[in-house]
């Protein structure tokens, strides 16, 4: 038995659904879509580095530019100007809005209204038929979210703003006050809808109770997007009690392996009783709060209900809706002071040296570490684990409970039904891990 279209538009992967000897199911997550970007980047000349790899997702293509600028100029030594990295900041807040609205829309909206129905009907255009209010609502965030986007980069996927060194130009006047105009409005909205999400929670309580429950090691970097750099240099991972890691150190420590039926790999770090979580949930677990008034609010709303630390990955849901409030709330801090940033210098020459680093930034569904390794200017090497790489021990877990849990009164579509759930409450992005 195979099911399909379990990321929807976050890449290809399919179950397989088989049955042993004792009668019990086993469950395997495949995807095939390897595309090599580690291998033909090499040659490369470092500049068109972040273009090639923005390349490897859509919808994270800010994610993969940026990590691949920050990478190049700390492998090379190169600093760049003040107002080049509160742009960049902008950008990044814009992106994880942006990031988390489409994922509630297109990936998340049908499971939270629908979790138990018919996939006929477990889409946007079945919810579109039952209830246009809410699917309008976040459609409207989303288009938001892109209209913002494109204002202060000239495109909603694969802008081209940040360049190593630091920008192509800083956004025009008239883009940031149109994004400052709306926010009141959005704002709103976003609340409101957060709210929406919290009740459908509720409803669902039976599902936050028992999807995603398995211990994990939150793991986040420090500063990102809770902190001022948004380009993480540190790590901080939980057992117990907090404990930060330099990037080298903690990847000495990592290993990769195979899953079978599948060129996915899971990392894992040996020595550790459970698998290592990153993502929306992993960050507030770790920080406790987002040092945002209004996002502190919605937080301290979840804390009343599902008290803390929070458990269950479905609750992450929630979480996207409080960040997309931090980050307009971030947003309106930033163009509050753009006068003394929005102008000067662009972007520094980045020199044709050689040099190796490693750089850590916080997508919006969690850790994206790169490694670049220069050569007379040329790329000679990169590395690149993504959050799905991270996350995949916990989430095949949680498939291997769910395969356990489904009784046999319980309808095939029904299982694959909660099996899907279980999958998409990680959001999980198979372009990026291909």
């Amino acid at each position: 038995m195979v099911t399909h279209s379990l990321a929807r538009v976050f890449g290809e992967a399919f179950l397989k659904v088989e049955v042993d000897e004792e009668g019990r199911p086993v469950v395997g997550l495949a995807s095939h879509g390897y595309r090599g970007f580690e291998l033909w980047c090499r040659g490369a000349h470092g500049e068109f580095l972040p273009d090639l790899l923005s390349r490897r997702c859509g919808v994270d293509s800010v994610y993969h530019r940026m990590g691949a600028c920050i990478a190049l100029e700390r492998a090379l030594g190169v600093e760049i100007p003040e107002g080049a990295k509160k742009a960049r900041e902008l950008l990044l807040a814009c992106q994880l809005f942006r990031r988390h609205s489409l994922t509630m829309t297109l990936h998340v909206l049908p499971d939270l209204l629908f979790p138990a129905s018919d996939p006929g009907l477990r889409n946007l255009v079945g919810l579109f038929r039952v209830d246009r209010d809410v699917v309008g609502r976040m459609m409207a965030l989303n288009a938001w979210g892109e209209s913002a986007m494109r204002r202060i980069a000239g495109r909603a996927v694969h802008p081209v703003l940040p360049v190593p060194g630091g920008l192509t130009a800083y956004p025009e006047e008239e883009a940031l006050k149109g994004l400052r105009n709306s926010l009141s409005e959005v704002m709103g909205l976003a609340r409101e809808t957060s709210r929406l999400v919290r009740m459908l929670l509720r409803r669902n309580e039976d599902l936050v109770g028992e999807l995603g429950k398995t211990p994990a090691i939150p793991l986040a970097a420090v500063t990102p997007p809770f902190g001022g750099s948004w380009g993480g240099i540190r790590m901080a991972g939980k057992r117990g009690d907090v404990g930060e890691v330099q990037e080298e150190e903690l990847l000495e420590r990592v290993e990769m392996v195979s899953w079978r039926d599948s060129l996915l790999e899971v990392c894992r770090l040996p020595g550790l009783e459970a698998g290592v979580l990153t993502g929306p949930l992993s960050r507030v677990n770790l920080t406790g709060s987002y040092e945002s008034e209004l996002a502190d609010t919605e937080l301290e709303e979840l804390r009343k209900t599902w008290g803390f630390p929070l458990r269950g990955m479905l609750l992450s849901h929630a979480l996207r809706m409080a960040e997309m409030i931090m980050a307009l709330e971030r947003i309106d801090q930033l163009l509050a002071e753009a006068a003394s940033w929005s102008g000067g210098e662009t972007r520094r020459v980045i020199p044709p040296g050689s040099g190796a680093a490693w750089a850590a930034l916080e997508g919006a569904e969690g850790l994206h570490l790169y490694r670049v390794e220069v050569k007379g200017g040329y790329i000679s090497e990169v590395g690149y684990l993504s959050p799905l790489h991270w996350n995949l021990p916990g989430l095949l877990e949680v498939v291997q409970e769910e395969a356990q849990r489904a009784g046999g009164d319980v309808s095939e579509a029904r299982k694959l039904g909660r099996l899907g759930v279980a999958i998409r409450c990680y959001a999980p992005c198979f372009f990026c891990a291909s």
